[in-house]
């Protein structure tokens, strides 16, 4: 009886908004992505935890499930190449190429960089990953992702550009636990179709 009186007086934070509704702009904005199957991107980072902190930039191919990312930064003099697809993952890095199935594992592994890119191939594109669930999302007054949270990530859209005619994030803050990521996308080339 305590525990049932007790769990009906639980209240939501106030700073989360949960929107069960989705917004007809952002269900649009789904169905323009949608034929998108080929891109490049080119951005900056910034990345800190309690231990430590990185920066640099990023360039970021893809072609369907194909994916080719190359991190430059102090930390990486010569640069880490991040590439394969859905199935199996290779690191570049120092003259040594390393292998796993999971691209944000072989990353942590050997650099130390924690970056989740399974579910930042669907944020960047301000869109929510289909691989986890939805705590709570926020929308800004054009209907576009203002806040996601998925898994106990936390995404905040901080701007949207115009690129090829689609609204896509140009600035997206990250965070997670001790986890901050800060990414700034400077240019995106975008293909629809084969």
């Amino acid at each position: 009886m305590l525990l049932a009186l007790l769990s009906a007086c639980t209240v939501l934070p106030e700073k989360i908004k949960v929107i069960e509704d989705l917004s007809p702009q952002y269900l649009l904005h789904e169905q323009v992505l949608q034929p998108i199957n080929h891109w490049q991107l080119k951005g900056r980072f910034a990345v800190s935890s309690d231990d430590d902190a990185w920066s640099g930039s990023l360039r970021w191919e893809q072609s369907m499930a194909q994916y080719s990312i190359h991190i430059l930064g102090p930390l990486f003099h010569s640069g880490v190449v991040l590439s394969g697809d859905d199935r199996h993952s290779s690191l570049a890095l120092s003259a040594k190429i390393y292998h796993d199935k999971n691209a944000e594992t072989l990353l942590y592994r050997y650099t130390g960089l924690r970056f989740p890119f399974e579910n930042l191939q669907y944020w960047m594109f301000g869109l929510a990953s289909p691989n986890l669930s939805i705590s709570a999302r926020e929308f800004d007054t054009a209907g576009r992702l203002a806040l996601l949270e998925q898994d106990g990530w936390r995404v905040y859209f901080k701007k949207y550009r115009e690129t090829q005619e689609v609204i896509l994030p140009a600035k997206i803050f990250i965070e997670r636990f001790d986890l901050s990521i800060r990414l700034v996308f400077d240019q995106w080339n975008i293909q629809s179709g084969e």
